[in-house]
């Protein structure tokens, strides 16, 4: 029998690098489908479909109407598309994890006589969603002091892959100190010692932002994000998650 998760369990939901959990958010839904088309014509008794070979994904989010600096009010009044990124089963390395970059197709504000402001939302992906059970944590969502470089624990994937991927990177909070910016990279191994550079994000230089990163030809097993403070300063902090997508 599987384990059983609940509420608790979300480890994270960043929205344009927005940590929206606690927004408060109280229903996240995701909708996966492979289009058919039924193809049975006069004179057949049984129902047939057919694949199209296409398939659909959509996201919803049900809470609050919140405005407040850092919601998901402010990412979904943006006009440009949106890195999300949502840790259904807890925030930790490995653990699986939703990455898309969407596209707000509905955004409606819900008042109602007697209750509090509710908001919905409904994404479809531009890029991505990364298929269930091929996407994991690469960098869990913590607030980060050490001026690096710094590594993650490394993750350890089944066996190495060959037809790429994407990387996605989430800052939901930072503060330079005095630094020029913050790197985060996606480094890769054969044998969980020796890793070299997988995927480098932009420089980011404020927060909240978010990044994917489309991904060629072989993902090693092994993987582990590290970052850096470029620069010198002091009272740094950089609050992100990392997530790797496998074709």
């Amino acid at each position: 029998m599987c384990a059983r998760k609940s509420s608790a369990d979300v480890g994270f939901l960043l929205i344009g690098g927005r940590s929206v959990l606690g927004a408060p958010l109280t229903e996240i839904g995701e909708s996966r489908e492979r289009l058919v088309e039924q193809v049975d014509g006069l004179g057949d008794t049984v129902d047939k479909w057919g694949d199209v070979g296409v398939s659909q994904f959509e996201m919803t989010q049900t809470g609050f109407y919140n405005s407040g600096t850092g919601s998901y009010h402010e990412a979904l009044e943006l006009a440009n598309p949106q890195v999300l990124l949502y840790a259904p089963v807890g925030n930790a390395i490995g653990n699986d994890i939703v990455a898309l970059s969407g596209v707000r197709t509905t955004y409606n504000r819900l008042p109602a006589r007697g209750e509090f402001h509710k908001a919905q939302a409904t994404y479809k992906a531009g890029d991505g969603p990364e298929e269930m059970g091929k996407s994991r944590i690469s960098a869990h969502h913590v607030a980060r002091t050490n001026a690096g470089p710094t590594d993650t624990a490394s993750d350890q994937w089944p066996a190495a892959t060959t037809v790429g991927g994407a990387a996605y990177l989430g800052v939901s909070a930072l503060t330079l100190g005095g630094y020029t910016n913050l790197t985060v990279k996606i480094q890769h191994s054969t044998d969980d010692i020796s890793f070299t550079d997988l995927v480098t994000f932009a420089a980011v230089t404020s927060a909240p932002t978010a990044e994917r990163v489309a991904i060629a030809g072989t993902i090693n097993k092994y993987t582990l994000t590290r970052h850096e403070f470029t620069g010198a300063g002091s009272g740094q902090t950089a609050t992100f998650a990392t997530g790797i997508g496998r074709s």
